[in-house]
């Protein structure tokens, strides 16, 4: 009972040592293949995407040139980046209190093409919009 009441210690300790910021971002960058930036958001009509950090984005000049010219519509944004690979203990830390992590995913189409959103994009026909009543994405 003792050795297992030891194991389990030494187990819990080396989780939590993981998910410092030091150690976690060694590991991080030693097993995932991080290739530009790892976030992008975009709002539930389409018509804005942006790469970065949710503070960047939600401080831009894009997303406020954005919220000004659609006024009327749901200015949320959504992440579309939605690998939590939960294999990585090293990373729990960050999917709990990174607010890139906080932000509510968003399943976008499987054929909406993100590379044109490298920096930011206002797209004022997108090809898809949200059907409320199917919830499901419907081709314009």
């Amino acid at each position: 009972m003792r050795v297992a009441k030891r194991i389990i210690i030494y187990l819990f300790i080396t989780f939590l040592l993981c998910n410092l910021p030091p150690f976690s971002g060694i590991l991080t960058a030693m097993f995932v293949d991080m290739k530009g930036s790892s976030f992008g958001f975009v709002t539930k009509d389409l018509h804005f995407c942006m790469f970065g950090g949710i503070e960047r984005v939600d401080s831009s000049k894009a997303y406020k040139d954005y919220v000004i010219r659609y006024a009327d519509n749901d200015h949320d944004l959504y992440r579309f980046y939605n690998v939590k690979n939960y294999k990585m203990l090293w990373r729990y830390g960050e999917y709990l209190f990174d607010p890139n992590w906080q932000v509510p995913f968003l399943n976008v189409p499987s054929d909406f093409s993100t590379e044109r959103y490298y920096g930011s994009y206002i797209d004022d026909q997108p090809s898809y919009k949200w059907n409320e009543i199917t919830n499901q994405w419907v081709r314009r």
